[in-house]
């Protein structure tokens, strides 16, 4: 299951629908976040910060894949989390992280 989520991922990349670093946590706060993935080895801090952000701006979190994988599906280096715009690339990712 972790390709798939790391192909959508690459896919919504592509078309210009992936938000990550500070980009990411301004997308949070003015709700134009559809959904974040988490790296599962992303620091406690880091973990924290952002699922406080999204619970409490009501964007779902999900952690999955490691900063590794996460990082290579969107071509980029040392990435512990990314959000996603479009909701439809959101719902495909979060269905396939809650079908494992």
């Amino acid at each position: 299951m972790a390709s798939k989520v790391a192909n959508t991922l690459g896919l919504a990349k592509r078309a210009g629908f992936v938000l990550v670093g500070s980009k990411m946590m301004d997308g949070i706060r003015t709700r134009k976040l559809s959904a974040v993935i988490l790296a599962t080895d992303a620091s406690e801090r880091t973990k924290k910060v952002v699922n406080d952000k999204c619970r409490y701006y009501e964007i779902p979190c999900y952690e999955h894949l490691s900063m590794p994988e996460l990082s290579s599906a969107l071509g980029f280096s040392h990435i512990a989390a990314v959000g996603i715009t479009d909701e439809g690339f959101a719902k495909l990712a979060a269905a396939s992280i809650e079908m494992r």
